[in-house]
């Protein structure tokens, strides 16, 4: 576990000064964040700004992994994470495991699905 960050409570009444009582701590599980040799190309080859974009998507997934979409049959234990882009929607797929996040393949809609058991089927 590593501290995230604290937040602090300002008495209403009187504006003091915060007091180190005043704080409360909060600590998150930080998981790590692994990522595919086909997702890391794809994110290589984007422009600038859509690396940031992507790496915005990653951060929501990253502070709550629950956020995809469970997957069943072929696809079981992954989950689909789907945000737009320039009116375009992609799809990030990622499995969690004990203390990390495995990001498998970022890419638009089409064809999505069938890519990404490509991918599994190749790497068994």
């Amino acid at each position: 576990m590593i501290w995230v960050g604290f937040c602090s409570l300002r008495k209403t009444r009187n504006q003091e000064p915060i007091d180190s009582d005043d704080l409360i701590l909060y600590h998150l599980p930080i998981m790590d964040l692994c990522f595919t040799p086909t997702c890391k190309r794809f994110i290589k080859k984007q422009t600038s700004p859509f690396q940031l974009a992507i790496q915005d998507e990653v951060d929501e997934v990253r502070s709550s992994p629950e956020i995809g979409e469970s997957k069943k049959g072929d696809l079981a234990g992954y989950r689909i994470h789907k945000f737009t882009l320039r009116k375009q929607l992609y799809l990030m797929a990622y499995r969690i495991q004990e203390d990390s996040i495995l990001f498998c393949m970022i890419g638009t809609h089409e064809n999505f699905y069938r890519d990404l058991k490509k991918y599994l089927m190749s790497e068994v």
